[in-house]
């Protein structure tokens, strides 16, 4: 479940409202070649909230329309619990959370099973899960985090113990494994040919210079379009539609967890003096393969 799913719109980060944008245009099948993402790439949930459609439209002049629609079906499909009173006792106000979520908190299966979810997300709740996820969420470890419990007795509130949101004990298992016996040590397991070109392709990845790396990206239906995609292919002209997600991941390669674009863009000038990329005036986020890059990285072996 992607995490902008489990939060109110108006939570969202950044990484959350890109995550939702390709989320939602897959769903309503837009060619996301055509997606101009990187309009959104600065845009937080509170800012998404505000925008009319017209500036929708501003920011992606042919999906505009459908991205503000989609995000209002969303938003309409969410219930939020009341904004505190200043009037009210902190049990009112608790009691009715409780009963803003009493009619949201359970749906009914096709065989009759009552779901009840009665979590809350930072004082939100989203829109009931399908029986796919339900089925999901079942394998993992149940956590209640209500904030309150509201005493049968006389209405009083009873606050969680401080040490935190009970889970849920899961079956204890023994974890004693018996001592093997003396004698010629066990073999292992033959990695497969496909484990194999699996273990080369990892080891050539972390050896890649940012300009190969970029070159294999672009080849990778994994991250084109929806990181980096081709403006013009031939020309060798490629442009950054998740700037900030690209970097991460080259990041991550790279075992650098402080990798940003701001970064991996200073990185990318050096080519400029090298040969290997070549200067596109005027336009944000775009950059250019020189020919001579491009022969480099196409007589390389194993890359198609």
């Amino acid at each position: 479940m992607s995490k902008w799913a489990s939060k109110h719109p108006r939570q969202w980060t950044t990484d959350d409202v890109l995550d939702w944008l390709y989320s939602a245009v897959e769903k309503e099948g837009v060619d996301l070649s055509r997606l101009r993402g990187e309009a959104f790439q600065n845009v937080t949930g509170v800012q998404l909230c505000n925008m009319s459609e017209e500036e929708f439209t501003e920011k992606e002049p042919e999906y505009g329309g459908l991205l503000f629609k989609s995000f209002q079906r969303l938003i309409d499909s969410t219930t939020t619990v009341p904004a505190f009173n200043s009037t009210m006792s902190e049990c009112q106000y608790n009691q009715q959370k409780v009963d803003s979520v009493s009619t949201t908190n359970s749906i009914l299966l096709g065989n009759g099973l009552a779901v009840i979810n009665a979590t809350f997300h930072g004082g939100w709740m989203g829109s009931m899960p399908d029986i796919q996820k339900l089925q999901q969420s079942e394998q993992q470890s149940q956590t209640v985090t209500n904030s309150i419990l509201i005493s049968a007795t006389n209405g009083s509130c009873l606050p969680l113990p401080a040490s935190g949101p009970y889970r849920y004990p899961r079956p204890i298992t023994s974890s004693f494994k018996p001592k093997r016996r003396p004698g010629r040590p066990r073999i292992r397991n033959l990695l497969s040919d496909a484990e194999i070109e699996q273990e080369k392709q990892k080891k050539r990845m972390k050896n890649q210079h940012l300009w190969e790396f970029l070159y294999d990206a672009l080849k990778n239906p994994g991250y084109n379009p929806r990181l980096v995609k081709w403006e013009n292919e031939m020309e060798g002209v490629f442009r950054f539609v998740q700037s900030e997600m690209m970097a991460h991941v080259w990041g991550n390669l790279k075992n650098n967890g402080n990798m940003n674009y701001e970064k991996l863009s200073r990185a990318m000038r050096h080519y400029y003096r090298r040969g290997i990329l070549e200067r596109v005036e005027g336009r944000r986020l775009v950059y250019k393969f020189s020919k001579t890059a491009i022969d480099k990285l196409k007589s390389r072996p194993n890359i198609t």
